[in-house]
């Protein structure tokens, strides 16, 4: 599916998933209030660009939460889609929302009927639950006609479309070893940057990252232990390891263990940066009371 200008399938399925939970409840009548409000509002402002406004989300399956989610479709066909409308179209929306006092109420996720259209053709998990579950607000004829086929089961995923979502979830779960890999490499820049700074803070210059282990112990040896010291060479020789591509995945447990060894040492270097500084602080004040004297 191409790239929207406004809000994606992707941005749809996120906030269904952060809707799975909640409290029981039923919309009540200022919920509908301000719904209708926004509806008319947007309606009279965009005029025909405005193609539905659909209600959905976890609230129309009766759970209650403290903000609404509203789908608005967009006429993306018969313009062209450019950055001046947009803006006009995101200035609207914020300025309705605005004089509602629903800036934290409603939650506007806008699709264009290209796109949606594209979803609904290929019968797209998240567009079929919105179908199953939405109630149009307003509709030019782009929401209910989709509904009544999908209750008749006129709606079959295609081949294109199951392996589309298969290689999605493929892809995603190699995303998530590349994140975690991203990791460890802020975990490297932390203990780097720690280093760093206690050296600076004795009024030295950092070396490189090969010889900070061993500069560490010759001006702090008796602040550090020697499994700071191996933090500092292990997560160096690890940070090598990857970029060579000799390791290539990392587990979680050994991503948790290496994060709480690196807050550990964060925290010891700030204290040892710290005391210094109350020590300089503390001998100054001592300094100018004895010149007073």
């Amino acid at each position: 599916m191409k790239r929207s200008v406004f809000d994606t399938l992707k941005v749809l399925s996120q906030r269904q998933r952060m809707k799975a939970a909640g409290v029981k409840g039923k919309i009540d009548e200022k919920d509908l209030e301000i719904i209708y409000s926004f509806t008319k509002k947007l309606v009279k402002e965009l005029g025909s660009f405005v193609h539905a406004v659909i209600l959905w989300g976890s609230i129309m399956r009766e759970n209650k939460y403290n903000d609404i989610d509203l789908l608005v479709l967009v006429d993306d066909l018969h313009q062209p889609i450019t950055d001046e409308i947009v803006s006009t179209y995101r200035l609207a929306l914020g300025k309705i929302l605005a004089e509602l006092n629903a800036v934290n109420k409603l939650h506007i996720t806008t699709l264009g009927i290209s796109d949606y259209w594209d979803a609904v053709r290929n019968s797209d998990p998240v567009i079929i639950t919105l179908l199953r579950d939405g109630t149009p607000i307003v509709d030019t004829g782009f929401f209910k006609p989709m509904k009544k086929l999908l209750e008749k089961g006129r709606f079959k995923p295609s081949k294109e479309a199951v392996e589309a979502h298969l290689n999605r979830a493929k892809l995603l779960l190699r995303a998530s070893n590349t994140h975690m890999l991203i990791a460890v490499d802020d975990l490297y820049w932390a203990v780097m940057d720690a280093c760093q700074s206690a050296l600076m803070s004795k009024e030295l210059t950092p070396g490189v990252p090969s010889e900070l282990p061993k500069m560490m112990k010759k001006e702090f040896n008796k602040k550090i232990t020697e499994s700071d010291l191996k933090l500092i060479e292990d997560i160096r020789v690890l940070i090598k390891n990857m970029s060579i591509g000799k390791i290539k995945t990392i587990k979680g447990k050994e991503l948790d263990e290496l994060r709480n060894k690196v807050e550990r040492f964060v925290q010891k270097i700030e204290k040892i940066i710290r005391t210094k500084e109350n020590k300089k602080i503390s001998k100054k004040k001592t300094s100018k009371t004895s010149s007073k004297k």
